[in-house]
């Protein structure tokens, strides 16, 4: 118990909430659930009935874990920005009461694929109830540049992961904009889930649509934005 409640305080010190830092006391964290539930169980739950019940729940959530990551799995082995685009689009058109403001790269992709700009598209974030939407490496690059790393990468989709920039060629100042371990930092994202981008957003890796509310993106600078 002692090494558990060290080790998570540990962890809970550091900037950002990395998953791979619980693995060291996975095994005990499973030990103790495990233990945790046959004591709810034999302890509160006395009617069959309920036992029954409570045991399903635990099941179905392990089962819906489960799917949930052969899902992130599958987006990882899907990341291309043609699939990007096509699903902001419908996004969008399935979200008529939201407002999106479109970054640059977001616009032009948009166009390119064919897709027309919806009307809930608005010029700023002029409200907090407002949605930016854009890419990730927007906070460094601007639509040109990104154009150009991807022609130089050797890659055939849009990847502006470690294969197409290093660590020394991005500004540290603005990529430091981002603000970590939020629940809601996003409203969703369009791209591979190799990382919880809510707790993780300054991963370097591949490039995604963001779709961000008004109140965290306007810190970034990404859109433009009335907002204070």
């Amino acid at each position: 118990t002692i090494v558990v409640l060290g080790h998570l305080l540990f962890a809970s010190s550091l900037g950002t909430m990395f998953a791979r830092n619980t693995l060291l006391i996975l095994p005990l964290l499973a030990l103790f659930g495990a233990r945790g539930i046959f004591y709810v169980k034999e302890r509160f739950l006395k009617i069959k009935a309920a036992q029954v019940v409570f045991l399903i729940m635990i099941v179905s959530g392990v089962v819906w874990n489960g799917l949930w990551l052969i899902q992130a799995a599958v987006s990882v082995s899907n990341r291309a920005t043609e699939n990007y685009v096509a699903e902001l689009n419908a996004y969008m058109h399935e979200h008529p009461e939201a407002h999106f403001v479109l970054s640059p790269a977001v616009t032009k992709e948009l166009i390119t694929s064919g897709a027309e700009i919806p009307q809930n598209a608005v010029s700023e974030l002029s409200s907090p109830t407002d949605l930016a939407v854009f890419h990730a490496y927007e906070l460094i690059f601007d639509p040109d540049t990104r154009t150009r790393l991807l022609h130089e990468s050797s890659s055939t989709i849009s990847v502006l992961g470690t294969s197409a920039i290093t660590e020394s060629r991005i500004s540290t100042t603005e990529w430091n904009k981002w603000e970590p371990n939020h629940h809601d930092y996003t409203v969703t994202w369009f791209g591979p889930y190799e990382v919880n981008f809510d707790y993780y957003p300054g991963w370097i890796g591949n490039d995604r649509i963001i779709v961000m509310r008004a109140a965290y993106a306007a810190h970034l600078g990404i859109v433009p934005s009335s907002l204070p």
